[in-house]
């Protein structure tokens, strides 16, 4: 993951993209939070971050960025492509197709990857009206220090079942965190959302009730596209690059990809047999596909189970 954040670190950087880019990062491990100063990992803000990319690309006047277009149908006719979508026809040479589980239900090209990821439901919440002195009061005295230095940190907790994740924002007194994945996709579960962060962070149980503190969802049971071996699934036909299942990784590992697949782009026009090798060492992983179930709901809660005993060490 390194590599993914130091290339995110470069672009901010070269196109000067104010996103509050962070990189430091902690992790509760059985001996404790394990924190990382200038690391691997970090956090910033997404929409700002993208905006930037857009931003960037416009600006090479060599982009053109087509919003709320819905991709219905890719088609090979001869050796160019066409894309149907909801606005209109497009043509083009190269495919690089990030849509996600969503894409593979719903254009029939890529039908066949429908077995190979499921989608996992994710919520987060928000709580603010915190002062500075709560977020001290509430945190051990190692990530008080790391909050006070760098204004904001994310943190995680993995454990076989669940992932506990979210941002300590000092500057704005604010907690943003989530957990409790679920695969109908219909409701968060608050109150155990609630108990997990309190489970990190003990402190706050108190202050929470005795402070002013807001609660508001952010997000409620978000989509996600989880493999069950966790890997990106990268795949190459033709012309056509498909790169889906990133997880909760979707940010990091899908700008390394989107650099990979274009250095696969220009390999392939230019006959470059062995260029692009990032692209191909994730394209080499080997999935597991589930049964094709036709009721969608038991292929999701059967891909969830699987998902489950993999990360036991059943399957």
């Amino acid at each position: 993951m390194k590599g993914a954040t130091d290339l995110i670190d470069r672009i901010i950087r070269k196109y000067r993209i104010e996103c509050e880019f962070t990189r430091c990062y902690a992790e509760l491990t059985r001996g404790g939070w394990n924190i990382s100063s200038e690391s691997r990992l970090g956090w910033l803000g997404p929409y700002p971050f993208l905006l930037g990319l857009a931003s960037a690309a416009r600006a090479t006047g060599k982009a053109e960025i087509h919003e709320r277009t819905l991709v219905q149908q890719v088609e090979q006719v001869g050796r160019l492509y066409r894309i149907t979508t909801n606005r209109g026809v497009f043509w083009t040479s190269y495919v690089i197709a990030a849509g996600g589980h969503r894409m593979a239900e719903t254009i029939p090209l890529f039908r066949k990857q429908r077995s190979q990821t499921v989608e996992i439901y994710v919520s987060s919440m928000l709580a603010s009206g915190l002062s500075q002195e709560d977020i001290d009061q509430g945190l051990p005295s190692n990530l008080k220090a790391l909050a006070q230095k760098y204004g904001r940190f994310p943190f995680a907790y993995e454990y076989r079942d669940n992932m506990i994740f979210g941002m300590v924002d000092y500057q704005r007194g604010a907690i943003m965190f989530g957990s409790r994945d679920t695969v109908d996709g219909t409701t968060a579960e608050v109150g155990l959302m609630q108990q997990d962060l309190f489970s990190l962070f003990p402190k706050f149980r108190a202050l929470f009730s005795q402070r002013n503190v807001t609660l508001r969802l952010l997000v409620e049971a978000m989509p996600i596209s989880v493999p069950i071996n966790q890997m990106p699934i990268v795949s190459l036909a033709g012309n056509v690059i498909s790169i889906q299942g990133l997880g909760g990784h979707g940010l990091a590992i899908g700008v390394l990809l989107g650099k990979a697949a274009a250095k696969k782009i220009l390999s392939l026009s230019q006959d470059d047999i062995g260029g692009g090798k990032t692209f191909d060492d994730f394209k080499a992983v080997r999935h597991i596909s589930i049964p094709p179930i036709q009721h969608g709901h038991i292929r999701r809660l059967a891909a969830y189970t699987g998902k489950k005993l993999y990360a036991y060490g059943v399957i």
